[in-house]
């Protein structure tokens, strides 16, 4: 609208649109005709309206923020009461002033005389670090869960991402990409909402999503990772030590294969996938494997390989190889290409743009499940492409995710005692437990089948 004249008009849609976030916008009201001077203001995520119910919050160009700390309660209800099961919470918060304490609401269906809700409490900092607690307030208010953060594990205890992911029956809580809560819980829906307790602070980047949320692997930002609409991840690099990014719903314990594209805008990047650890916390000192990849344009020099990671006594962590060292296949693009990490018959496997690459050493025992990603200092995009359980590949022998005649050459090699390393369940073609020359006779009618 300008001079009373109006250029163009637009309905958008949460139908049409994929909102992911981002500063707040003035609108007039439907009944605000001609105006010039937004008395009514009115304020939406996602196509869903904010309503402010106690307090002071104002929109600016940095955020959705309170504004003074002395008042007691700031309240803002986002949207209408969600029917949906399944839900999507996510922010950044930052502290201004006051007693830096700030609340996250869902699941709120109160009505008069019964209040019922869950919030996730963001309690002021201490020497200790900052707690994050759930709490379901009801006839009896019960704490179900917290977990304190130092600030070793999230760069800035006075401003960072929450994500809160809701199913019918469970709760994942994640801080700057580090998981803090993951429990058992009643969800069926309900309204969403902001408070912060003699606090300004600012609410940035409020994103709702409450269409189903798959079970299938996917990934989760963290600290210097933003998540994109498509679901991609881009990692922020600059001054971040490490960017971090959850693989959420991927068991790494047992047979799996995880396929990602990378691409980098940086020439220099060192990449880490650490997978079958008890915690997709990526600062936790523990038990597990990850794969390396590293690259510089200084001196040409890169590597790929399979590193084991133990927990000693001490509380201090000893890094070993459990493969050789690789440099990136010839034909692959240092700044655009695909790696495939398979766990299967106990061997890890890497494959860069579905060539293979190498193998671990040796069989492996994963000692956790859970798995996440890092980058150091690099921006790039990383988007999943396949990720689930693996299968095996009856005469695969040589684990390069084909079956042909060079499966059978290592075989042979095996079968005369000059190789060792071979995938003895792939290679059992005829299923008896045993691998001896009947097996290798299989395999040659199985590969004379398939050509």
């Amino acid at each position: 609208m300008i001079n009373n004249v109006c250029i163009a008009a637009h309905d958008i849609s949460s139908a049409n649109y994929n909102y992911s976030g981002g500063c707040f916008a003035f609108m007039p009201s439907v009944s605000d005709t001609y105006t010039t001077t937004f008395s009514n203001i009115h304020l939406s995520v996602n196509n869903e309206p904010i309503s402010v119910t106690g307090g002071d919050f104002i929109p600016t160009d940095a955020g959705f923020r309170t504004v003074n700390p002395a008042t007691k309660w700031n309240t803002a209800f986002l949207g209408d009461s969600a029917a949906s099961e399944y839900a999507e919470m996510s922010l950044d918060y930052a502290y201004i002033s006051g007693n830096d304490q700030a609340y996250m609401r869902f699941g709120d269906t109160s009505s008069a005389g019964q209040t019922d809700y869950y919030e996730l409490r963001i309690e002021p900092p201490t020497e200790a670090g900052r707690n994050f607690a759930l709490w379901h307030i009801a006839a009896a208010n019960t704490r179900l869960a917290n977990r304190t953060f130092t600030s070793d594990e999230i760069k800035d205890l006075k401003a960072f991402n929450i994500k809160i992911l809701l199913t019918p029956d469970n709760c994942k809580v994640y801080v700057d990409g580090i998981s803090a809560i993951d429990i058992a819980l009643d969800y069926n829906g309900g309204k969403f909402g902001l408070q912060a307790l003699y606090t300004a602070a600012r609410f940035d980047n409020i994103k709702i999503n409450t269409e189903h949320i798959s079970d299938e692997p996917r990934l989760v930002g963290g600290r210097g990772a933003t998540v994109n609409p498509d679901g991609s991840i881009t990692t922020s690099g600059g001054t971040a030590a490490w960017s971090r990014i959850i693989v959420d719903n991927l068991d790494t314990s047992k047979a799996f294969e995880m396929s990602y594209d990378i691409v980098h805008m940086d020439a220099n990047y060192q990449w880490e996938f650490h997978f079958g650890v008890s915690t997709d916390n990526p600062d936790a000192i523990q038990d597990g494997y990850f794969l390396s990849i590293n690259y510089s344009d200084i001196d040409t020099a890169d590597d790929v390989m399979i590193m084991k990671t133990v927990l000693n006594e001490d509380g201090k962590t000893s890094i070993t190889r459990v493969s050789g060292r690789f440099a990136f296949p010839e034909t692959a693009d240092m700044d655009n290409f695909n790696v495939t990490v398979k766990y299967l018959n106990g061997y890890v496997r890497i494959y860069i743009d579905g060539e293979f690459l190498c193998t671990s050493a040796e069989k492996l025992e994963m000692p956790g499940q859970n798995a996440f990603l890092r980058v150091r200092q690099c921006e790039s995009t990383i988007s999943l492409a396949k990720a689930g359980a693996a299968e095996t590949l009856t005469g695969d022998v040589n684990m390069d995710n084909r079956f042909d005649s060079a499966d059978l050459v290592q075989f042979r090699k095996y079968l005369l005692g000059t190789a060792k390393i071979i995938d003895d369940v792939a290679a059992d073609c005829n299923n008896d437990g045993v691998l001896d020359i009947r097996d290798l006779i299989r395999a040659k009618k199985l590969t004379a089948e398939i050509i």
